[in-house]
């Protein structure tokens, strides 16, 4: 598991997110922004608990997605494949 924002800052990741099949999940946390541009492969999926996650000009593929309430998940000229369940809590956003 990747865990990102507990900073609470703005950050950008440009890069690929590669999990070569171990499975990997991105977690969210903190109130900032983070933003990832370039493909990323996470096999146990995106879990946004807070903050907000920007997937900018990308193409990611997820096993499954969990937006939170009061969190957000923004796609901008992106291609997002989710291979199970996205999970939409009260007050989560997609967009």
């Amino acid at each position: 598991t990747l865990r990102v924002g507990a900073d609470n800052g703005n950050d950008e990741f440009l890069g690929n997110l590669i999990d070569a099949g171990v499975g990997a999940r991105l977690v969210k946390v903190g109130t900032g922004t983070q933003i990832l541009r370039g493909a990323n492969v996470l096999g146990r999926g995106l879990d946004v608990r807070a903050g907000e996650l920007g997937l900018t000009r990308s193409d990611t593929h997820a096993g499954s997605v969990t937006v939170g309430g009061g969190a957000a998940l923004d796609m901008k000229d992106s291609s997002l494949t989710v291979h199970n369940d996205v999970t939409l809590a009260a007050g989560g956003r997609l967009s």
